[in-house]
């Protein structure tokens, strides 16, 4: 929810900016995604610091970490052209849990989501910039955007006393229209709780 878009970024050809993962599978995937209106990178995992543990679920475990200059952040599919975000970047790595064969059905999950997120103006859907690889466990990592304000089940927690009726029904709006555009690829969600909603925005703030 909320995603906002940096503009502090350099562009180049994203042809020239490929980085294998060292799993032909996956490497195999990303071409051809990346063929499509889609981008998604593998990212070395020596690009990250200051890494977190935040919450652990049923199948993944979740961490903050801030991940140094060059993130993909953007794309113009016209041109052929994608950009790198100035300067670090902090995200989320959600680790998949017994993830080390990657499998092509978790690909075509993945590239579930990223059909969700294919508008990287969309204020409602989360942004997923690519995959990297813890080099121990050798789990396969989600990164992602970093929620400002967690989930929604927290947020709420927080806020209770101070969000009015009109900002909740700002919330229960945005999660609206995010479900309308996932419904419009024409996929369902199917775990859709507030732990599954992430947070970008403060409504309890005035405006």
């Amino acid at each position: 929810m909320r995603c906002h878009k940096d503009y502090n970024a350099q562009q180049y050809n994203f042809c020239e900016n490929f980085r294998s993962s060292g799993n032909e599978i996956i490497d195999n995937w990303f071409a051809d995604l990346n063929e499509t209106n889609h981008f998604i990178e593998f990212i070395p995992y020596e690009k990250f610091s200051n890494i977190t543990y935040l919450a652990e679920g049923g199948f993944s475990k979740v961490y903050k970490a801030t991940c140094a200059n060059g993130i993909i952040n953007d794309l113009n599919c016209c041109e052929r052209q994608i950009f790198s975000v100035f300067g670090n970047k902090t995200v989320v790595l959600k680790s998949l849990k017994h993830s080390e064969s990657i499998s092509h059905d978790f690909l075509n999950e993945l590239k579930n989501y990223l059909r969700c997120s294919e508008r990287w103006d969309s204020n409602y859907i989360h942004k997923y910039y690519g995959i990297t690889r813890h080099p121990e466990t050798k789990n396969y990592m989600i990164v992602m955007d970093f929620a400002q304000n967690g989930d929604l089940h927290n947020y709420i927690s927080k806020y209770t006393h101070t969000l009015c009726w009109d900002k909740k029904l700002y919330i229960l709006k945005d999660i609206v229209f995010g479900l309308s555009e996932i419904h419009s690829k024409q996929i369902i969600h199917r775990d859709l709780h507030t732990g599954n909603i992430l947070v970008n925005f403060n409504y309890s703030d005035p405006f």
